[in-house]
């Protein structure tokens, strides 16, 4: 019923596939209201057991920057990102517990191997905006309406998330 009243067209590949030009404009609209925002991440974190997992692993690797503006940059993007493939796909995707967990891992790989944090968030951010420009424009016009300062950090954090998504939809299918 929400796509009839938002006119957001359904979007089954996605994350592997970017946003559509038409859902660009209307997301970047529709992301701006916090209402829809919060309703939309609140209804994607209560149906797929990766979202919470995934956006929890997102603020710890900030925390472990060390960087307030990150964290928060950080935290918005991946709720963008919830809200965003909330809105698009026609149903939820319900990754099992294995492939979740192994999709968490792959946020922080850094825990276990002593990389540097910051590539693995810099290397998010690149990889989306390379493969995603039309979800990286979105993600960066919203964000910018909260703080200009959050959006670099924003894209990132988006990105982890969708990596976090690909690494499940990879583990699940195979």
């Amino acid at each position: 019923m929400n796509r009839l009243i938002l006119n957001v067209a359904p979007q089954e590949s996605f994350p592997s596939e970017d946003l559509s030009d038409d859902n660009t404009a209307i997301l970047e609209l529709l992301l701006q209201n916090n209402e829809i925002v919060t309703l939309s991440h609140d209804a994607a974190e209560e149906t797929v057991f990766l979202y919470p997992a995934s956006h929890f692993s997102v603020k710890a690797l900030a925390l472990f920057v060390n960087r307030e503006r990150l964290y928060k940059g950080m935290d918005l993007g991946a709720t963008l990102y919830e809200a965003t493939a909330s809105l698009i796909k026609p149903q939820p995707e319900l990754y099992d517990e294995m492939s979740s967990l192994v999709a968490v891992r792959s946020i922080n790989p850094s825990y276990a191997e002593g990389d540097d944090f910051m590539t693995t968030i810099i290397d998010a951010k690149d990889t989306i905006t390379n493969d995603c420009p039309n979800l990286s424009y979105v993600i960066s016009e919203v964000s910018r309406r909260y703080s200009p300062q959050l959006t670099e950090a924003a894209i990132a954090g988006a990105g982890l998330m969708r990596n976090s998504e690909l690494m499940a939809k990879n583990h699940f299918t195979s």
